[in-house]
């Protein structure tokens, strides 16, 4: 969904900025209730409502009256499905794979493969009533299972810093790798052991 004079900060995130006002400045409403911190006024979701049990959303940027004009910003309402005089549910999956993913072009360039990613994201709900024109029941669930891989990036200073962390990895080694002058050096002894092993664990 793209938004006029809208931006987006960062990623996986739902910090956004409208018409140039602080991410702060946004007014949330699930269900008609307030859903804002009152210390910062940014989005106090306790839990996040799955996609499918939403049935109303709306994003007001301009022109909203003074109920929901709290702040400079947006503002967002949210109205999650309910119950009726008649059973309703659905069952869903939504299904990601590496298998069907491109690879990112830096990390083809330099012969890496792609990284490893399954996600499914998959859940149902079921309303109906509980006594007719009276009471009414709407439940849901929303499982996540996600198995992926990072590709990071490690930098070292030298040729000489790589040689003394996968040839000698004694601690005179190590101490003499990172000191190029005599004057700005450490005291082996003051070399960490589980900074050590740390560090031979991390670049092998």
């Amino acid at each position: 969904m793209a938004l006029p004079n809208n931006t987006a900060l960062g990623r996986n995130s739902q910090n956004v900025s409208v018409n140039g006002a602080r991410v702060t400045q946004n007014n949330f409403q699930l269900n008609g209730i307030d859903a804002n911190k009152l210390e910062t006024n940014a989005t106090a979701f306790a839990a996040v409502p799955a996609p499918e049990t939403i049935q109303e959303f709306k994003v007001q940027s301009s022109l909203y009256d003074a109920t929901f004009g709290r702040g400079s910003g947006g503002n967002v309402q949210a109205v999650t499905k309910s119950g009726s005089n008649d059973f309703h549910g659905a069952v869903y999956e939504y299904f990601r794979n590496d298998a069907l993913n491109a690879n990112n072009p830096f990390l083809k360039s330099a012969g890496v493969k792609r990284p490893t990613l399954q996600r499914n994201v998959f859940g149902g709900l079921l309303g109906g009533p509980i006594k007719t024109n009276r009471s009414f029941f709407f439940v849901s669930y929303q499982g996540t299972r996600e198995n992926n891989g990072a590709s990071p990036n490690s930098l070292t200073s030298s040729v000489l810093v790589a040689q003394g962390l996968t040839d000698d990895r004694s601690q005179q080694t190590l101490l003499a790798t990172f000191r190029p002058r005599q004057s700005n050096g450490l005291p082996a002894t003051l070399i960490d052991p589980v900074a050590l092993a740390l560090l031979n664990a991390k670049l092998p």
